[in-house]
């Protein structure tokens, strides 16, 4: 057999893309005026109820679908859903209304500021780690942003809250709004609601069920406008960012970006998966993974069918809340391009994608005791809780594995490693195929300052994902509190560590996996013209592939590294599985 080497660095995550996938996940809920949508989306698949507020309920009352001349909807839900904002008259007798508190509270200049991974309670030490003096208004970006709980139905009650301490100094200070990221910012099961009667006792409202995942750290105008509810102590609000000082940029191209359709044909939910195989994780990253499940048109309508799953990963600083919409606009739009592709003749199937965005931005799709076994856990722990939740082909024949960018990396990397779970792989635009044998020693560096959540939310895309590489590559639980080793240290290379990040490029692999590469149904890969070092790795594998005459797909098109993705999706990967996956 041939053997081979491709040295590459590890820019090759975004090799090609360009700005696109180098920015934060920020970028994808921009609007034409720079605007970032902080507001939760209000749906009960995926929105949470505080305990002992009313259920939400959205209800079609009449619809046009149904032969209706019009469509009518009727709401139901508390004054505490979602993004809303809690009027002094919530926790203070005497206190205004909603409709009495001024507009100018809500509009002006915001600083928004991450709190530490481990911060269960904001309290005044924590708060004085950071630059808040001098902030009018102020809003807190926590662990519950990380964990994306405000789009988990299920209601966590270990969220992260302001105490009672870090609250009465901002009110000694003259702040005159503050926000948090979930349903409440007081603790859970409070004896007394200390911090909202020293905030709404100084008349200073608070904005609760921000959401915050794509929002780095730092200063921004804000426009937040709550409902005009005459009277009552609380209403939902719609609330934007954007950098202060940021001039308005023109608005993408409609080929740029793509929106959920207005009405999905199928059935969007969003679940949590629990993972043993996550547990422990030395990062402190949660177990309890959200997880974007796209039902498909006649699931509803015909009870006894059972479906293929298509079991989708998603790129480095990515998430599923980007890829379902929930963010905003994006590359891609998995709702409608799976509409699209039903009305063009593709087979349906259920669509599954984990969110995988970690404490480093993503989790590589590896095995580590630092990040967790990722591995296992989409193997085993998620398979086994899709296949008893949804009516599913319960086989490996009738599962289909694909994703783009860093999912591209996982999907050839799991299917190397763990056949027998699927049959068939399509890897779009796949990052780190080749060994990195030459890491950055400026970019090892930076990765070394990094020392707590500020700087890593400030850190650059090459050095996020440098860290997010050696958790996932060259972990190490003895050399805390980071737990992994970096590739370089001042200056001079690491030469185990650089093997170990060898030993993960599935270039390296192809030799001993070939007997399990060839149990696969069907495999395809492919990658845009001027994603040009993504192009020639894969171009290299298509080689190594033909050399062993093992069938596969192998494309090069034109496009870039997520230019094509939402068009791709729609018209060669979901017809590729629809013709490979069984179904019966």
């Amino acid at each position: 057999m041939k053997r081979w080497l491709i040295p590459c660095v590890l820019p090759l995550l975004v090799a090609g893309s360009g700005a696109a996938l180098a920015q934060p996940p920020a970028a994808a809920a921009l609007t034409g005026a720079g605007w970032i949508d902080v507001s939760a989306p209000i749906d009960p698949h995926i929105t949470p109820v505080y305990p002992g507020n009313p259920p939400l309920q959205l209800d079609f009352v009449q619809s046009l679908d149904s032969g209706a001349q019009v469509t009518l909807s009727a709401f139901s839900f508390g004054a505490h859903t979602g993004t809303h904002v809690d009027a002094p008259m919530h926790f203070i007798k005497g206190g205004a209304s909603l409709d009495q508190v001024p507009l100018d509270r809500f509009i002006g200049p915001v600083r928004v500021i991450d709190c530490s991974a481990e911060a269960r309670a904001i309290d005044a030490a924590e708060l004085n780690k950071h630059d808040w003096r001098g902030a009018r208004r102020i809003f807190f970006r926590t662990r519950n942003s990380r964990n994306g709980w405000m789009t988990d139905p299920k209601f966590h009650q270990d969220f992260t809250y302001l105490a009672p301490d870090a609250a009465q100094l901002l009110a000694d200070a003259g702040v005159e709004l503050v926000g948090i990221d979930y349903l409440s910012i007081e603790r859970f099961g409070f004896a007394e609601p200390q911090t909202h009667r020293i905030l709404l006792g100084k008349n200073i409202p608070v904005v609760e069920g921000l959401s915050l995942q794509a929002v780095e750290p730092g200063d921004y105008e804000l426009m937040l406008l709550p409902m005009k509810v005459m009277g009552h102590e609380a209403g939902p609000a719609r609330a934007l960012l954007r950098r202060s000082g940021a001039a308005p940029r023109p608005p993408l191209a409609s080929d740029d970006v793509h929106t959920p359709p207005p009405a999905s044909a199928g059935k969007y939910e969003r679940i949590s998966v629990h993972g043993d195989s996550l547990m422990g994780n030395l990062e402190g990253d949660s177990p309890d993974r959200l997880v974007s499940v796209y039902l498909p048109p006649s699931y509803a309508k015909e009870p006894k069918r059972r479906y293929p799953v298509l079991y989708l990963l998603h790129g480095f600083t990515d998430s599923d809340a980007h890829w379902f919409g929930l963010n905003g606009r994006h590359f891609v739009n998995v709702q409608g391009a799976v509409d699209r592709a039903y009305r063009k003749g593709a087979r349906e199937l259920i669509i599954v994608m984990p969110n995988a965005f970690t404490k480093y931005s993503g989790s590589m799709y590896s095995s580590s005791p630092t990040t967790g076994d990722w591995d296992a856990f989409l193997t085993k722990d998620l398979v086994k809780y899709i296949d008893q939740r949804y009516r599913t082909l319960a086989k490996p024949e009738s599962r289909g594995l694909a994703g783009h960018s860093m999912g591209g990396y996982g999907t050839l990397r799991i299917g190397m490693q763990y056949p027998g779970v699927f049959s068939s792989l399509y890897a779009m635009s796949p990052c780190c195929l080749g060994a990195s044998i030459e890491p950055d020693p400026r970019t090892a560096e930076r990765a070394a300052k990094v020392s707590s959540a500020e700087e890593l939310a400030a850190a650059d895309f090459g050095t996020k994902a440098m860290l997010a590489s050696a958790a996932a590559w060259s972990p190490n639980p003895r050399n805390p509190p980071r737990f992994f080793d970096l590739p370089v240290v001042e200056g001079k290379p690491v030469p185990q560590v650089i093997a170990e990040w060898a030993a993960n490029a599935p270039l390296a692999m192809v030799d001993q996996s070939l007997p399990n590469l060839r149990t696969y149904r069907a495999i395809a890969f492919d990658a845009g013209d001027r994603d040009v070092g993504i192009a020639n790795t894969i171009r290299t594998l298509d080689q190594m592939l033909t050399a062993e005459h093992l069938a596969h797909t192998f494309e090069i098109y034109s496009g870039d590294h997520v230019s094509a993705i939402n068009e791709r999706l729609e018209t060669h990967v979901l017809p590729f599985f629809s013709e490979h996956l069984q179904y019966k």
